[in-house]
């Protein structure tokens, strides 16, 4: 079996595609979990002859896929791509791990994919794609129940990490100090929700 992950979440670093935050966690290492099938990862290329494929850095194209993940896409022609694929034999997985229908007004996304200011990318058309799909991933147990009675199957895969990324925690003497990774912009609140909870971590832990 080919397996496709698709998203347009990359950087072009030289003649390399760097995947960002989403399609690092939700694409590349669930692919680098799968055995025995060949898999390809990149942003999407599509044919009505051939349905949907994988773009690689030097802007060719490979088609052939059996099964293709489809992260984040939302543009408003994306829903008609997915029947045609789909026609031709192609069973469509999309990942969700956002809630795109309660973002907070102060998340960039919000404005970006707001169907009366964007209308070719947006949240409406990323409802028709997540209702199309032939199974959704989802990353928690709330988008789990939220998108169960819109799709056809659901089921939850959690975030993962890489540990290799990782490097052991060193003893200090002061107090720890936390970090947080990815742009604020982006978030709906996440690290104001977190500082009643952190409040209370003992300061050895």
């Amino acid at each position: 079996m080919r397996i496709g992950y698709v998203a347009n979440d990359f950087l072009l670093d030289g003649d390399k595609l760097r995947p960002g935050g989403c399609s690092y966690y939700r694409c590349m290492l669930p692919r680098n979990t799968v055995k025995g099938h060949k898999t390809e990862f990149g942003p999407p290329a599509f044919t009505a002859e051939l349905g949907f494929g994988v773009r690689t850095a030097k802007e060719q194209a490979k088609f052939g896929f059996d099964v293709i993940v489809l992260k984040m896409l939302m543009d408003r022609w994306i829903p008609k791509y997915m029947q045609i694929a789909q026609s031709l034999g192609q069973k469509i997985i999309v990942d969700v791990d956002d809630h795109y229908d309660g973002l907070h007004e102060a998340n960039q996304a919000y404005d970006k994919t707001d169907p009366s200011k964007n209308k070719i990318t947006n949240r409406e058309h990323y409802r028709a794609v997540i209702q199309q799909a032939d199974l959704l991933t989802v990353s928690t147990p709330f988008l789990e129940e939220y998108y169960r009675p819109l799709v056809n199957e659901v089921r939850m895969v959690r975030n993962g990490i890489n540990p290799n990324q990782f490097m052991p925690r060193k003893h200090r003497s002061r107090k720890p100090v936390l970090g947080w990774a990815g742009a604020m912009g982006w978030r709906s609140n996440d690290a104001e929700t977190a500082r009643p909870w952190l409040n209370e971590v003992p300061e050895r832990a």
